[in-house]
């Protein structure tokens, strides 16, 4: 039996309440096993590393187009009320998170998302003080308006169906269902997007290659923190970024274009600054 939130179960790992009586959340052993163990495909070997090199490269061009800090006055949000409202309510989210399950959610994308979220009002609730907080929150513009939508899309259109259908029997089917449809995955699931937009409506700007790199860049590091850490100690969280498909670098590519698609449809522009 597991002995903790994270722990083996069948050869593979489980993600659990923090109440060793209760059942998995999640159950990683109802995934092929082809799909967990084994080595990594040509495909993905040559990919990751690629897109790793790319947006290192892009790095110069990315930096060039970083906003300048506007002053003071002018870097001052009007709404403060608002802004330390969606901090407050994203704390106690994280507060709810630990007391109800545990810490062990902040290794998953969508609290390290929902944290960048409560960090970005942080931010601009502190612009018109503190230039350096200012850039941070500029730097995070990015990532918490376009992974909100792209977290929220990919849980519900690909990984819900994906875990409903490998479940194991109706009950454990129930049981994933009813912590879905629970406080805490709603709002990092669905309210996450609501906080998103705001996050940038709330001192908004054109889009630029800038917000574009730095959503990558959070993107491409926790996907090597995934698979080069999560993936090797048997938690597979999210089974689509198996490096042991053939089918992984067309997966990877969606993914990769779905980013770029968000980001284009947001008033995005992909010019680079002369």
């Amino acid at each position: 039996d597991p002995s903790g939130p994270i722990g083996k179960r069948d050869g593979a790992n489980s993600v659990q309440q923090d109440a060793p009586s209760k059942e998995p959340l999640l159950n990683f052993a109802s995934f092929p096993r082809w799909l967990r163990e084994g080595p990594w495909t040509l495909g993905a070997k040559i990919y990751i590393p690629a897109l790793i090199t790319a947006v290192v490269l892009a790095a110069p061009t990315a930096l060039a187009m970083r906003p300048s800090y506007p002053g003071g006055a002018d870097a001052a949000t009007p709404h403060v009320v608002l802004a330390a409202s969606v901090v407050l309510y994203t704390v106690l989210v994280l507060a709810y998170m630990v007391r109800s399950i545990g810490v062990w959610p902040m290794i998953t994308f969508t609290m390290l998302s929902w944290t960048m979220l409560a960090v970005r009002f942080s931010c601009v609730l502190c612009a018109g003080w503190s230039p350096a907080l200012w850039l941070v929150g500029e730097a995070l513009r990015g990532p918490a308006l376009i992974n909100s939508v792209f977290l929220a899309s990919v849980w519900w259109f690909v990984l819900v169906p994906l875990v409903v259908c490998f479940s194991k029997d109706s009950h454990a089917r129930y049981g994933f269902l009813r912590f879905n449809f629970g406080p805490l995955l709603v709002n990092v699931h669905l309210v996450n997007v609501l906080i998103g937009a705001l996050s940038h409506h709330i001192a908004p700007r054109e889009l630029n290659l800038f917000d574009l790199w730095t959503t990558l860049c959070f993107s491409a590091v926790y996907m090597v923190f995934y698979l080069g850490v999560l993936d090797k100690r048997g938690v597979h969280l999210y089974i689509i970024l198996s490096p042991r498909s053939r089918f992984a670098p067309m997966v990877y590519s969606a993914l990769l274009g779905a980013l770029l698609g968000l980001y284009s449809a947001m008033g995005g522009i992909f010019v680079i600054a002369a």
